[in-house]
């Protein structure tokens, strides 16, 4: 039975620190804490084998941790893509009143001349 770090577990195991962290307060894994609440943990962990075999593939990956935050990810894209096209189709609204009402506006016109007439009128 070798005893170490969290780090060192995870590495060992192959999983996340927070994975080890998850399985020693579920109490599979066994570990003791130096001077509790701050203190750092010590991981019991078996020479001969993996505690672990009996489970998931997935529990064991390097890398399973990932596909978690990839799905967090992907989560967030779509949320902030429905936001965007929500954004999207106000200015189009936006657009579209602008232009109703710069339809409405009376056309820039001086005394009954247009002011380019008077720039260039003689008079």
């Amino acid at each position: 039975m070798a005893t170490m770090t969290i780090q060192d577990a995870a590495h060992k195991l192959g999983i996340a620190e927070i994975t080890v962290r998850r399985k020693l307060k579920s109490g599979q894994l066994v570990g003791q804490q130096e001077e509790a609440p701050n203190g750092r943990w010590w991981v019991e962990i078996s020479d001969e084998q993996n505690p672990f075999d009996s489970q998931s593939k997935s529990d064991h990956e390097p890398n399973a941790h990932v596909a978690d935050l990839v799905q967090i990810l992907k989560d967030q894209v779509s949320s902030l893509q429905h936001h965007l096209d929500i954004r999207e189709r106000e200015v189009g609204e936006l657009h579209v009143i602008i232009q109703q009402q710069a339809l409405a506006l009376p056309s820039p016109v001086m005394g009954g001349t247009k002011w380019w007439n008077k720039l260039w009128s003689n008079d």
